[in-house]
């Protein structure tokens, strides 16, 4: 398949058909099927085009487009870190397209640790080599996620792809404050739950007292400041001194 056709065929199939038409269409077995057949008879700069083209179909999706954005990011998924005709070829350039598509939508960070933990026996090390290059300082993550998280953290053995992900993952969220600097970026209750967590290097960076929480915050909880005292004291230029 030519560069020229699969630019047409993209081009002429995005005007024609809706997005919930095409998630119905990209997520059917036998479409996903043909989908990863013709990957294998690709070159690897056409794989890596129409892995593109794909990709660049979720760029002006709302976010209300979920399922379709969810079926793209799979497809794109499994043709670079599981399909093992095409991962080794894709691994990189479909790790940098879904980082892409993850600036965009950073929901679908929670859709790859949900896939990434079912299919962790298959990815291995990939796993570690995919999230390492998210934006993961821009992802909100779910309770869900955070209970995946905190398994792999408490069961999982400290060399273990899981366990290495879960502090991959932590280490890289927004721990920090808003670009007003008016409150955190992720609630302090999850600040907490990863104190109890993870080990002491992540101390220095978890806001866990109320004097660590942004300036505007502190200085509500700590009230407006207390009147200046309305005693008056004495002059000291006016002190007589006697002697005895």
């Amino acid at each position: 398949m030519k560069k020229e056709s699969i630019e047409a065929a993209s081009k002429r199939s995005t005007e024609s058909l809706t997005a919930g038409q095409w998630a119905e269409l990209v997520g059917h077995s036998d479409t996903r099927g043909q989908f990863h057949d013709c990957l294998l008879g690709l070159e690897e700069n056409e794989g890596f085009y129409l892995l593109s083209a794909l990709a660049n179909m979720t760029a002006t999706r709302e976010p209300a487009e979920s399922v379709f954005i969810q079926v793209v990011v799979n497809n794109i998924f499994e043709a670079a870190f599981v399909s093992e005709g095409t991962r080794e070829a894709l691994c990189r350039p479909g790790r940098d397209l879904l980082a892409s598509v993850a600036c965009t939508h950073p929901v679908i960070m929670s859709y790859l640790l949900t896939t990434t933990q079912e299919k962790i026996i298959h990815l291995g090390s990939m796993a570690l080599y995919l999230f390492r290059a998210l934006p993961m300082e821009l992802w909100r993550p779910t309770d869900e996620d955070v209970t995946c998280v905190s398994h792999w953290l408490l069961f999982m053995p400290a060399a273990s792809v899981e366990n290495q992900l879960a502090r991959v993952v932590l280490s890289k969220l927004h721990w920090g404050e808003n670009e007003a600097k008016t409150k955190l970026v992720l609630p302090q209750e999850l600040h907490q739950k990863v104190f109890f967590l993870w080990s002491w290097e992540m101390v220095t960076r978890l806001r866990l007292h109320r004097l660590d929480q942004p300036e505007a915050q502190v200085r509500a909880a700590l009230g407006p400041a207390p009147p200046p005292s309305s005693v008056d004291m004495p002059d000291p230029t006016s002190i007589t001194i006697t002697q005895a």
